[in-house]
């Protein structure tokens, strides 16, 4: 990759999805023409990660970004930073759960991710792990005619954010969404069924302090490209939050940008208590203290007395006084693992899913 902007590097891009329409096998194309229309060159849309430790409120972002005709939103995480090393990338990235069920053995599909991957060699890093993914969903599903920028969405990613900054240039934009811990354990140990031990919740915390830590660090050193979305806030009061969200991408206003869909249909799993009695494709807020009932009370104030000062941070009032020498520890910890950055080896467990 160059470091230019937008998805671009030094290779051919005349493969699958190099030119505008996703030409594939056989002289096969995408739905970009079937309009008249050219789907856009994935090297002409600038780049927007969404980011943030999992179960924080990622995948309602990213269901609020969908429907926006300047936006192309692939339907899945890439995961590039699990698999860009692998000696064989495509093999990895196929044999994830999500993409084995979506590109069956022998589909043209498949086919078509595979010749993607191959013209986007040698992959090594995550920057080339995204590119060839986008490239790979290109190929399947082109981008449609309007869309400026593409959106990538991996919890985990955010430990990859200063890099992605660095390789997609100036014009790239990263949206880390914060949530109360309190909350986020809880979801994480609903959908997981981990966390809710001593040792678990100390795992945890420090995680999430180590995702404080970078999301803090990214808005100090890329103000114009980084931007914080409170969970709470964006479920209390979706539109000017998305306002907000919209003026940083550069994109125009759309009612579309409250209304969650996956794919273009309407989507209500922001939270892991079930829909929205109100309705599949309403932002439900019902699981902003449903740890309370979800966590022990004394899981729910140990945690909070380990991230006390992060917490009020960001306005959470934790209920507790900080922990002593443990929390330093964490702090430690935290520090530690935000300094690894990329250094660290790609983590497979809570980060590896959706949030």
């Amino acid at each position: 990759m160059s470091g230019a902007r937008g998805v671009t590097d030094t290779r051919d891009t005349r493969g699958p999805a190099g030119a505008s329409g996703a030409t594939g096998e056989e002289g096969e194309t995408g739905a970009g023409g079937a309009t008249g229309e050219q789907a856009p060159r994935l090297d002409a849309l600038q780049g927007v990660f969404i980011v943030g430790v999992a179960r924080s409120g990622t995948s309602l972002l990213k269901a609020l970004l969908d429907g926006h005709p300047e936006l192309w939103v692939p339907p899945a995480e890439s995961f590039a930073i699990d698999w860009c090393r692998a000696p064989d990338p495509a093999a990895a990235f196929l044999a994830l759960p999500r993409y084995a069920q979506m590109f069956p053995e022998d589909s043209r599909e498949r086919r078509l991710v595979r010749l993607a991957f191959a013209a986007r060699q040698p992959i090594s890093t995550p920057a080339q792990g995204v590119t060839a993914f986008l490239h790979a969903m290109a190929a399947v599903r082109p981008p449609q005619p309007g869309a400026r920028r593409w959106v990538e969405k991996t919890p985990k990613h955010l430990r990859a954010a200063p890099h992605f900054l660095a390789e997609f240039g100036p014009g790239t934009r990263v949206l880390a969404v914060v949530r109360d811990p309190r909350a986020v354990l809880a979801s994480q140990a609903r959908r997981w069924d981990r966390g809710r031990t001593p040792a678990g919740m100390r795992h945890f915390a420090r995680r999430w302090a180590t995702g404080d830590r970078l999301v803090r660090t990214g808005l100090r050193q890329w103000p114009q490209q980084f931007l914080a979305v409170r969970y709470e806030d964006l479920v209390a009061a979706p539109a000017p939050v998305m306002q907000s969200v919209a003026r940083h991408l550069g994109i125009a206003w759309n009612e579309v940008l409250v209304q969650p869909t996956r794919e273009a249909r309407p989507w209500g799993g922001n939270s892991s208590y079930g829909t929205d009695p109100q309705g599949a494709a309403q932002v439900s807020g019902n699981s902003r203290e449903r740890y309370l009932d979800e966590l022990p009370p004394a899981l729910v104030r140990d945690v909070a007395r380990l991230l006390a000062p992060r917490m009020r941070h960001w306005g959470y009032d934790p209920q507790v006084a900080a922990a002593g020498p443990r929390r330093w520890w964490l702090e430690l910890s935290a520090a530690r693992a935000a300094r690894a950055g990329l250094a660290t080896s790609p983590d497979r467990s809570a980060d590896a899913s959706d949030g």
